[in-house]
């Protein structure tokens, strides 16, 4: 009984750690569509010249897949200065909450934010954050 106890512990502690909804979310930049963009500062990785890191995509409107939300994982390269989407969750519910389809693009790209957009306000204070605290 005690192993069943442990073992219950175990799923129920990596299920919780997992959940978006236990991520710490910094509202940083709105599109003119009002869907919304965090990131996670807790979460940022410094690894070599890169830097990897979460994005929370919070819609105002139903997307036509039906999704509410994203969390995108995102590599960046603050010398270039532009970014990669490496795979995104997408979510039927507001924040990041509820089952998530995940999709993955075999070979993401470079992509060089538009001056004045959420990626370029997203990116400047990520690397901010990267060059100070990793």
């Amino acid at each position: 009984m005690p192993k069943i106890n442990l073992t219950i512990s175990v799923l129920l502690f990596c299920i919780l750690t997992i959940t978006p909804s236990f991520a710490n979310w910094d509202w940083l930049s709105e599109n003119m569509f009002g869907d919304t963009y965090s990131v996670d500062f807790d979460r940022i990785k410094k690894r070599d010249e890169f830097v990897y890191f979460k994005r929370l995509d919070d819609y105002l409107k139903q997307t036509e897949t039906g999704d509410w939300s994203a969390i995108i994982n995102i590599q960046a390269d603050c010398i270039l200065f532009r970014q990669k989407l490496l795979n995104g969750t997408f979510f039927k519910k507001p924040m990041g909450k509820g089952p998530g389809d995940i999709i993955s693009p075999k070979n993401p790209e470079w992509i060089y934010p538009t001056q004045n957009s959420p990626n370029e306000i997203i990116l400047k204070e990520v690397c901010e954050y990267a060059k100070i605290f990793n």
